[in-house]
Protein backbone atom coordinates (compact mmCIF):
# COMPACT_ATOMS: atom_id res chain seq x y z
CA UNK A 1 0.00 0.00 0.00
CA UNK A 2 2.71 1.92 0.61
CA UNK A 3 4.55 1.25 -3.12
CA UNK A 4 2.70 3.56 -5.26
CA UNK A 5 3.26 6.77 -3.09
CA UNK A 6 6.94 5.78 -2.86
CA UNK A 7 7.14 5.70 -6.56
CA UNK A 8 5.09 8.82 -7.25
CA UNK A 9 7.65 10.73 -4.56
CA UNK A 10 10.63 9.06 -6.64
CA UNK A 11 9.58 10.41 -10.01
CA UNK A 12 8.75 13.81 -8.86
CA UNK A 13 12.36 13.77 -7.05
CA UNK A 14 14.04 12.84 -10.39
CA UNK A 15 11.71 14.92 -12.55
CA UNK A 16 12.98 17.97 -10.24
CA UNK A 17 16.29 16.73 -10.83
CA UNK A 18 16.27 16.62 -14.35
CA UNK A 19 15.02 20.18 -14.79
CA UNK A 20 17.65 21.24 -12.36
CA UNK A 21 20.33 20.04 -14.41
CA UNK A 22 18.66 21.28 -17.33
CA UNK A 23 18.83 24.70 -16.19
CA UNK A 24 22.57 24.54 -14.74
CA UNK A 25 23.31 23.22 -18.31
CA UNK A 26 21.45 26.42 -19.65
CA UNK A 27 22.85 28.96 -17.29
CA UNK A 28 26.50 27.83 -18.16
CA UNK A 29 26.43 28.03 -21.42
CA UNK A 30 25.36 31.42 -21.47
CA UNK A 31 27.44 32.95 -18.69
CA UNK A 32 29.37 35.94 -19.54
CA UNK A 33 30.92 39.24 -17.97
CA UNK A 34 30.57 42.84 -19.06
CA UNK A 35 33.72 45.26 -18.91
CA UNK A 36 34.08 48.64 -19.25
CA UNK A 37 37.84 49.97 -20.13
CA UNK A 38 37.79 53.50 -19.20
CA UNK A 39 40.70 54.93 -20.28
CA UNK A 40 42.80 58.42 -19.70
CA UNK A 41 43.31 59.96 -22.92
CA UNK A 42 44.42 63.02 -21.42
CA UNK A 43 47.79 65.07 -22.80
CA UNK A 44 50.20 63.72 -20.72
CA UNK A 45 49.43 60.25 -22.66
CA UNK A 46 51.36 61.86 -25.50
CA UNK A 47 54.51 61.86 -22.83
CA UNK A 48 57.41 59.20 -23.40
CA UNK A 49 56.39 56.20 -20.95
CA UNK A 50 58.94 57.76 -18.76
CA UNK A 51 59.18 61.74 -19.88
CA UNK A 52 61.67 61.86 -17.07
CA UNK A 53 64.58 59.93 -18.97
CA UNK A 54 64.15 61.45 -22.06
CA UNK A 55 64.68 65.28 -19.97
CA UNK A 56 68.09 63.78 -18.44
CA UNK A 57 68.73 62.35 -21.70
CA UNK A 58 68.32 65.81 -23.89
CA UNK A 59 69.88 67.20 -20.62
CA UNK A 60 72.72 65.30 -21.04
CA UNK A 61 72.90 65.71 -24.80
CA UNK A 62 73.54 69.64 -24.05
CA UNK A 63 75.98 68.99 -21.51
CA UNK A 64 78.15 67.09 -23.46
CA UNK A 65 81.08 68.15 -26.28
CA UNK A 66 82.19 66.80 -28.91
CA UNK A 67 84.50 67.60 -32.20
CA UNK A 68 82.96 69.07 -35.03
CA UNK A 69 85.57 70.45 -38.09
CA UNK A 70 84.44 72.49 -40.85
CA UNK A 71 85.75 71.14 -43.90
CA UNK A 72 88.51 73.64 -45.56
CA UNK A 73 86.96 75.30 -48.69
CA UNK A 74 88.40 78.56 -51.02
CA UNK A 75 87.32 81.77 -50.63
CA UNK A 76 87.88 84.83 -52.91
CA UNK A 77 90.17 87.41 -50.90
CA UNK A 78 89.45 90.97 -52.87
CA UNK A 79 92.47 92.76 -51.18
CA UNK A 80 94.88 90.12 -52.82
CA UNK A 81 92.61 89.46 -56.10
CA UNK A 82 92.83 85.80 -55.94
CA UNK A 83 91.41 82.41 -54.29
CA UNK A 84 92.54 81.47 -51.41
CA UNK A 85 92.59 78.51 -49.50
CA UNK A 86 90.61 78.27 -45.83
CA UNK A 87 92.33 75.48 -43.70
CA UNK A 88 89.32 72.84 -42.06
CA UNK A 89 88.56 74.06 -38.81
CA UNK A 90 87.77 72.33 -35.61
CA UNK A 91 85.96 73.04 -32.46
CA UNK A 92 84.38 71.90 -29.67
CA UNK A 93 80.77 72.29 -29.30
CA UNK A 94 77.88 70.91 -27.89
CA UNK A 95 76.00 67.68 -29.08
CA UNK A 96 72.49 70.01 -29.29
CA UNK A 97 72.38 73.68 -28.78
CA UNK A 98 70.41 75.66 -26.23
CA UNK A 99 67.77 76.09 -28.48
CA UNK A 100 67.18 72.57 -29.44
CA UNK A 101 67.08 71.69 -25.87
CA UNK A 102 64.61 74.23 -25.31
CA UNK A 103 62.57 73.40 -28.18
CA UNK A 104 62.66 69.74 -26.79
CA UNK A 105 61.82 70.00 -23.14
CA UNK A 106 58.83 73.03 -24.10
CA UNK A 107 55.28 72.68 -22.57
CA UNK A 108 53.84 69.56 -23.94
CA UNK A 109 51.98 71.11 -27.03
CA UNK A 110 54.47 73.05 -28.42
CA UNK A 111 57.69 70.49 -28.25
CA UNK A 112 59.57 70.43 -31.79
CA UNK A 113 62.63 67.88 -32.05
CA UNK A 114 65.57 69.11 -34.84
CA UNK A 115 66.93 66.15 -36.71
CA UNK A 116 69.91 66.49 -34.42
CA UNK A 117 68.29 66.11 -31.11
CA UNK A 118 66.61 62.09 -33.13
CA UNK A 119 70.20 61.23 -34.38
CA UNK A 120 71.86 62.40 -31.09
CA UNK A 121 69.04 60.35 -28.68
CA UNK A 122 70.01 57.13 -31.03
CA UNK A 123 73.04 57.10 -29.50
CA UNK A 124 71.07 56.96 -26.14
CA UNK A 125 67.95 55.22 -26.50
CA UNK A 126 66.65 54.03 -29.40
CA UNK A 127 63.34 54.06 -28.22
CA UNK A 128 63.87 57.38 -27.62
CA UNK A 129 64.85 58.40 -31.31
CA UNK A 130 62.00 56.47 -32.25
CA UNK A 131 59.00 58.52 -30.03
CA UNK A 132 60.96 62.11 -30.98
CA UNK A 133 61.18 60.99 -34.79
CA UNK A 134 57.52 60.00 -34.61
CA UNK A 135 56.47 62.99 -32.67
CA UNK A 136 58.10 64.90 -35.32
CA UNK A 137 56.98 63.96 -38.57
CA UNK A 138 54.27 60.92 -38.03
CA UNK A 139 50.15 61.30 -36.87
CA UNK A 140 48.59 60.02 -34.15
CA UNK A 141 50.66 58.80 -30.66
CA UNK A 142 53.89 58.10 -31.10
CA UNK A 143 55.90 54.89 -30.59
CA UNK A 144 56.66 54.61 -27.03
CA UNK A 145 54.35 57.17 -26.07
CA UNK A 146 52.05 56.44 -22.85
CA UNK A 147 48.99 56.06 -24.97
CA UNK A 148 50.56 53.74 -27.73
CA UNK A 149 51.79 51.14 -24.76
CA UNK A 150 48.44 51.33 -23.48
CA UNK A 151 46.96 50.58 -26.63
CA UNK A 152 49.64 47.21 -26.70
CA UNK A 153 48.18 46.39 -22.92
CA UNK A 154 44.10 46.92 -24.11
CA UNK A 155 45.21 44.82 -27.69
CA UNK A 156 47.15 42.02 -25.01
CA UNK A 157 44.06 42.23 -22.64
CA UNK A 158 41.45 41.24 -25.44
CA UNK A 159 43.77 38.76 -27.20
CA UNK A 160 43.19 36.87 -23.62
CA UNK A 161 39.37 37.66 -23.95
CA UNK A 162 39.69 35.71 -26.93
CA UNK A 163 40.66 32.67 -25.97
CA UNK A 164 38.68 32.21 -22.61
CA UNK A 165 35.26 30.03 -22.77
CA UNK A 166 33.33 32.54 -21.33
CA UNK A 167 31.50 35.60 -23.47
CA UNK A 168 33.28 38.43 -21.95
CA UNK A 169 31.36 41.66 -23.72
CA UNK A 170 33.47 44.62 -23.77
CA UNK A 171 32.90 48.92 -23.76
CA UNK A 172 35.15 51.42 -24.81
CA UNK A 173 35.33 55.05 -22.32
CA UNK A 174 37.66 57.17 -22.74
CA UNK A 175 38.50 60.77 -20.60
CA UNK A 176 40.00 63.70 -20.92
CA UNK A 177 39.03 67.04 -19.73
CA UNK A 178 35.52 65.16 -20.08
CA UNK A 179 34.35 61.46 -20.81
CA UNK A 180 32.72 59.95 -23.70
CA UNK A 181 31.66 56.38 -24.48
CA UNK A 182 33.47 55.61 -27.77
CA UNK A 183 31.84 52.00 -27.91
CA UNK A 184 29.18 50.52 -26.48
CA UNK A 185 29.71 46.46 -25.82
CA UNK A 186 31.11 44.29 -27.98
CA UNK A 187 30.81 41.15 -28.21
CA UNK A 188 34.03 40.97 -30.80
CA UNK A 189 36.93 43.48 -30.35
CA UNK A 190 38.79 44.87 -33.36
CA UNK A 191 36.14 47.62 -33.78
CA UNK A 192 37.93 48.33 -29.65
CA UNK A 193 41.87 48.20 -30.97
CA UNK A 194 40.68 50.19 -34.16
CA UNK A 195 39.31 52.63 -31.75
CA UNK A 196 42.16 53.02 -29.46
CA UNK A 197 44.72 53.01 -32.08
CA UNK A 198 42.73 56.07 -33.71
CA UNK A 199 42.83 58.48 -30.49
CA UNK A 200 44.68 61.32 -29.73
CA UNK A 201 45.45 62.31 -26.18
CA UNK A 202 44.36 65.80 -25.28
CA UNK A 203 42.76 67.74 -22.20
CA UNK A 204 42.73 67.42 -18.51
CA UNK A 205 42.43 64.42 -16.51
CA UNK A 206 38.25 63.66 -15.41
CA UNK A 207 38.68 60.32 -13.92
CA UNK A 208 35.38 60.49 -12.05
CA UNK A 209 33.36 61.24 -14.69
CA UNK A 210 35.39 58.48 -16.72
CA UNK A 211 34.52 56.48 -13.78
CA UNK A 212 30.11 57.57 -13.93
CA UNK A 213 30.15 57.14 -17.90
CA UNK A 214 32.03 53.58 -17.71
CA UNK A 215 28.83 52.36 -15.80
CA UNK A 216 25.83 53.01 -17.97
CA UNK A 217 26.73 50.53 -20.76
CA UNK A 218 27.56 47.35 -18.82
CA UNK A 219 24.07 47.93 -16.56
CA UNK A 220 21.73 48.84 -19.41
CA UNK A 221 23.22 48.85 -22.54
CA UNK A 222 23.03 47.45 -25.97
CA UNK A 223 23.57 43.98 -25.32
CA UNK A 224 23.88 43.95 -21.77
CA UNK A 225 22.80 40.99 -19.35
CA UNK A 226 20.69 41.81 -16.34
CA UNK A 227 23.23 38.80 -14.44
CA UNK A 228 26.31 39.05 -16.03
CA UNK A 229 29.34 40.31 -13.84
CA UNK A 230 29.79 43.89 -13.96
CA UNK A 231 33.80 45.35 -13.99
CA UNK A 232 35.06 48.62 -14.88
CA UNK A 233 38.68 48.54 -15.37
CA UNK A 234 40.16 52.35 -15.27
CA UNK A 235 43.33 53.55 -16.33
CA UNK A 236 45.48 56.58 -15.46
CA UNK A 237 48.63 57.93 -15.77
CA UNK A 238 48.31 61.19 -13.81
CA UNK A 239 46.36 62.74 -11.83
CA UNK A 240 42.49 63.67 -11.18
CA UNK A 241 42.36 67.63 -11.75
CA UNK A 242 38.73 68.17 -13.07
CA UNK A 243 35.18 67.28 -13.02
CA UNK A 244 33.95 65.03 -10.05
CA UNK A 245 36.56 63.58 -7.98
CA UNK A 246 36.85 59.75 -8.25
CA UNK A 247 35.95 59.06 -4.50
CA UNK A 248 32.45 60.75 -5.09
CA UNK A 249 32.46 58.81 -8.21
CA UNK A 250 32.65 55.22 -7.14
CA UNK A 251 30.35 56.31 -3.94
CA UNK A 252 27.49 56.73 -6.47
CA UNK A 253 28.38 53.41 -8.47
CA UNK A 254 28.85 51.23 -5.81
CA UNK A 255 26.09 52.49 -3.66
CA UNK A 256 22.90 50.76 -5.99
CA UNK A 257 25.12 48.65 -8.60
CA UNK A 258 26.95 44.98 -7.97
CA UNK A 259 29.84 46.26 -10.00
CA UNK A 260 33.35 45.63 -9.38
CA UNK A 261 36.02 48.46 -10.29
CA UNK A 262 39.55 47.48 -10.83
CA UNK A 263 42.27 50.37 -11.49
CA UNK A 264 45.18 50.95 -12.79
CA UNK A 265 47.80 53.22 -12.62
CA UNK A 266 51.42 54.09 -15.20
CA UNK A 267 54.32 56.10 -14.77
CA UNK A 268 55.74 56.96 -11.35
CA UNK A 269 54.11 60.41 -11.63
CA UNK A 270 50.29 58.68 -11.59
CA UNK A 271 48.50 59.15 -8.23
CA UNK A 272 48.68 55.71 -6.91
CA UNK A 273 46.97 56.40 -3.37
CA UNK A 274 43.80 57.94 -4.83
CA UNK A 275 43.38 55.01 -7.36
CA UNK A 276 44.38 52.76 -4.22
CA UNK A 277 40.86 54.28 -2.72
CA UNK A 278 39.11 53.70 -5.59
CA UNK A 279 39.81 50.55 -5.97
CA UNK A 280 39.14 49.58 -2.45
CA UNK A 281 35.76 51.05 -2.66
CA UNK A 282 34.88 49.33 -5.97
CA UNK A 283 35.89 45.66 -4.53
CA UNK A 284 38.44 45.43 -6.70
CA UNK A 285 42.20 45.71 -7.19
CA UNK A 286 44.57 48.28 -7.81
CA UNK A 287 47.35 47.70 -10.29
CA UNK A 288 50.76 49.67 -11.01
CA UNK A 289 52.79 49.89 -13.83
CA UNK A 290 56.15 52.05 -14.94
CA UNK A 291 56.88 50.52 -18.24
CA UNK A 292 54.84 49.32 -21.06
CA UNK A 293 55.89 45.52 -19.90
CA UNK A 294 54.41 45.70 -16.24
CA UNK A 295 51.37 47.28 -18.35
CA UNK A 296 51.19 44.50 -20.99
CA UNK A 297 51.59 41.89 -18.11
CA UNK A 298 48.78 43.64 -15.69
CA UNK A 299 46.31 43.71 -18.46
CA UNK A 300 46.89 40.16 -18.95
CA UNK A 301 46.56 39.41 -15.52
CA UNK A 302 43.18 41.19 -15.31
CA UNK A 303 41.82 39.40 -18.06
CA UNK A 304 42.80 36.19 -16.80
CA UNK A 305 41.06 36.74 -13.37
CA UNK A 306 37.89 38.33 -14.33
CA UNK A 307 34.99 36.68 -12.20
CA UNK A 308 32.95 33.79 -14.03
CA UNK A 309 29.60 33.46 -13.32
CA UNK A 310 26.19 31.63 -14.25
CA UNK A 311 23.89 33.62 -15.60
CA UNK A 312 20.25 33.18 -17.02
Amino acid sequence: SNFIPLLAITTISFTIHLIARYRALCIVGYSNDHIALVLDRSGSMLYYQDDSALSDALWTLYNTYESRTTPGYWRWNRRRGRWVWVEPQTEWVRKISYSEYQDATEYLYYRDYSNNVINQLADISQEMSDFAYDWQYASGAPRYSRWALLADGVDAFLDVLETTDQEERVSLVTFSSAASLDLNLQQTYDSIRNEVDAISPYGATAIGEGLETGLPPIISGNLARQFAAKTIVVLTDGIYNTGVHPDTAVSNIVGSNNVTIHTVTFTPGADQSMMQNVATAGGGKHYHADDGEGLIEIFEEIANNLPTILTE
